[in-house]
């Protein structure tokens, strides 16, 4: 099956999203393809997480356009593993994907975006990273380094996810990759992943597994649920 013909694809909630991937990677169609695969694997995940604990009262709306955009960044990003030959770092790619949403009045997704990389950056690490793109403007990208610098100017800035749906999308996010996006990770392969980046980044996982839970998605069809 086609995966633009996902079921989760014709939601409402999915629409804007898909008009956006749609004009952003018109001309990239084998990374629109990969984006679109793992942001379906993220937003089965979230709405299980939904299913799961609906003490929660999670918006499924947001997760879900949310899980769609949260990555919709990666296009220009210097990332070449999986197929991104743009000129930002990828870790910025949640930021650019921010600007990028928040300039669609998209709001809840931009926080998603800003918010989901890792279990969270803080405020240095993302300074660091614009600034060192911001010193090689001139041989990069005018364009994205004028909507990045429209996003510092910002007077609040957070890349810590708050709201439990940007917390749930930050913790179902880490069991896929995009450069192995037939894998599912394990709740302890994850924890592995995650320990080289200290212990305070796998305490936040290690919390929200405790919470959230985790119910493997890999003996579903994507393309049947």
């Amino acid at each position: 099956m086609n995966i633009t013909r996902h079921p989760l694809l014709a939601h409402p909630a999915a629409r804007k999203a898909l008009v956006i991937i749609d004009r952003l990677y018109q001309n990239q169609p084998e990374l629109k393809e990969l984006l679109l695969h793992h942001s379906l694997q993220v937003a089965h995940a979230a709405l299980a997480v939904a299913t799961r604990h609906s003490e929660l009262s999670l918006n499924t709306d947001t997760l879900l356009e949310g899980a769609l955009l949260h990555d919709v960044g990666i296009i220009f990003t210097d990332a070449a593993g999986i197929k991104c030959y743009g000129t930002a770092p990828y870790l910025l790619h949640g930021v650019i994907g921010a600007a990028l949403l928040r300039a669609e009045h998209l709001d809840r997704s931009a926080r998603i975006a800003a918010r989901h990389t890792g279990t969270g950056l803080s405020n240095q690490q993302v300074a660091d990273e614009l600034q060192l793109y911001f010193n090689g403007c001139h041989r990069t990208d005018p364009t994205l380094c004028s909507l990045l610098q429209n996003e510092e100017t910002l007077p609040e800035r957070a890349f810590c996810p708050e709201t439990e749906e940007e917390q749930v999308i930050c913790y179902v996010d880490k069991y896929y990759s995009k450069s192995k996006p037939e894998r599912e990770k394990t709740p302890e392969q994850v924890i592995a992943s995650l320990q080289k980046f200290g212990p305070t980044v796998v305490d936040t996982f290690t919390r929200w597994y405790e919470k959230y839970g985790w119910q493997p998605l890999s003996s579903q069809n994507l393309s049947e649920s």
